[in-house]
């Protein structure tokens, strides 16, 4: 049986090429194209292709790759384009985040920004069409923002979506007119998320009914509630004249019996399995052109145990795959085949580790920091700023933000080395008036990677000293 169910994803593979052959199973990754180390990238792209994926599904981070003044930073996303040719897996490129300047909402806090809307759509549009444009013939699904109808994740209403995907979709199809836009996923499946897209449509000057390819949703419930809360938003669609594929880009069931809400499916590990096994075949028969599964633990309560591979991909932590993955798989390589197979035991197999030592996961708290400033001509100061977090195998990025009283605002985006420590040199030009003792306030934002949980270090308030003028 083994051999069959290898056997027939093999002859499938030979008789159609590309994803095209694919059963409608794909994976959430949680993969951010910015941070993730690239022992982790390659693992989980390994992992999804093996478990029968036809996409992968990544995050990828405007505030972090459009810096004013600075070269656009392709280096995360080309990584991550080098792996999608690699294991001829496609990727579904998540478009989050708002770059500073481009931000509409000035009374929130700093760390926050990146869920504003944009205040210039036009510019964020344009951005995200050179993504596309970057990306032609390697990465063709991009889907904008994710659960906008959840103010965790975005800050702006739901016109502001509308605005922002209007013009997404047209700069995203103006650079290349094949690409597929796939519309943000609602966090709420019921009736609540329906009319939170029904005022995503109503908004004036926009077309959003219009600008998508391919609908989305997110649903983790009963499999029958699934099932009709998707006939619905399809009806709905309809409703606005549209008649399009339907993909639920994120889908999953805890292997943790503390929060396996289905009497039917308790019992850890093999439970999910059991759950995943009937849920996916129904999403697909009853319309999901794409049904995500999560693809690694992650997050916390109910989804930290969601994935099929036990781990959170952290620097040195091998995956181990749950029974769950054997269902995916399985039922990707049944998909067509009109009698069913029987699925290969949940024999462990662990990803290649990688060098570096699992941290804990933590919380940015700094421990240590240090601020020199030395006069430089005129009213310039030279300021360097070090610092190391708590922690090991962090990599990633810090954002620091320098404020001074009478000083306009820096901002800078900094490397964290695996040590977890910090560099930066900055030059500001202070009043002509500014006296010894006067204050630099430095606030900082972890962006978050594999190794740990994004999230915001104190702000720290620290008294410059000029170091005395030489002879």
């Amino acid at each position: 049986m083994r051999w069959l169910i290898a056997g027939g994803a093999v002859l499938l593979a030979l008789a159609l090429p590309g994803a095209a052959w694919a059963a409608p199973y794909s994976s959430h990754s949680q993969l951010y194209a910015c941070c993730t180390d690239s022992a982790t990238k390659e693992a989980m792209f390994r992992e999804a292709k093996e478990s029968g994926a036809a996409y992968i599904r990544v995050d990828f981070e405007l505030e972090g790759m459009f810096e004013p003044g600075l070269p656009t930073d392709w280096t995360g996303s080309d990584e991550v384009a080098a792996l999608s040719r690699k294991y001829r897996l496609p990727v579904l490129a998540v478009l989050l985040g708002t770059p500073e300047e481009n931000t509409d909402c000035p009374q929130v806090e700093f760390f926050s920004k990146r869920m504003c809307p944009p205040a210039d759509p036009a510019l964020w549009g344009s951005q995200a069409g050179e993504i596309a444009d970057h990306y032609r013939g390697q990465i063709d699904h991009f889907q904008i923002g994710n659960e906008p109808d959840g103010g965790w994740a975005f800050l702006g209403s739901a016109e502001d979506y509308a605005r922002m995907l209007s013009a997404a979709y047209d700069g995203i199809h103006a650079a290349v007119p094949t690409a597929k836009v796939v519309l943000g996923p609602t966090m709420r499946f019921d009736s609540q998320g329906t009319a939170w897209l029904d005022r995503v449509f109503r908004t004036p000057g926009t077309a959003a009914a219009a600008k998508f390819d391919i609908a989305a949703m997110h649903t983790r419930s009963y499999t029958w509630r699934m099932v009709q809360a998707m006939q619905q938003r399809q009806a709905f669609l309809r409703g606005w004249g549209r008649n399009v594929p339907m993909w639920i880009t994120e889908h999953g069931y805890s292997a943790d019996s503390r929060w396996q809400f289905d009497p039917a499916y308790r019992g850890g590990e093999a439970a999910q399995a059991a759950y995943l096994a009937q849920s996916l075949p129904a999403l697909a028969k009853a319309g999901a052109a794409q049904v995500f599964v999560t693809l690694r633990d992650g997050g916390e309560r109910e989804y930290e145990a969601e994935g099929i591979l036990a781990g959170r991909g952290l620097p040195g932590q091998a995956f181990r795959r749950k029974p769950a993955f054997w269902a995916v798989r399985q039922a990707a390589a049944r998909w067509g085949l009109p009698e069913p197979v029987v699925p290969p035991p949940p024999v462990p197999v662990p990803v290649a580790r990688t060098a570096v030592t699992a941290p804990l996961l933590w919380r940015p708290a700094l421990l240590s920091t240090r601020v020199a400033a030395r006069r430089l001509r005129g009213t310039a100061h030279r300021v360097t700023l070090s610092g190391r977090f708590r922690g090991r195998g962090c990599s990633g990025r810090v954002t620091v933000t320098y404020r001074q009283r009478g000083m306009r605002t820096v901002r800078r985006t900094l490397r964290v080395s695996r040590a977890c420590r910090y560099r930066a040199v900055v030059t500001l030009r202070a009043p002509a008036r500014m006296r010894t003792g006067d204050r630099l306030r430095i606030s900082q934002r972890y962006a978050g990677s594999s190794a740990t949980a994004a999230g915001a270090g104190r702000t720290l308030s620290v008294k410059l000293r000029r170091a005395p003028r030489r002879s």
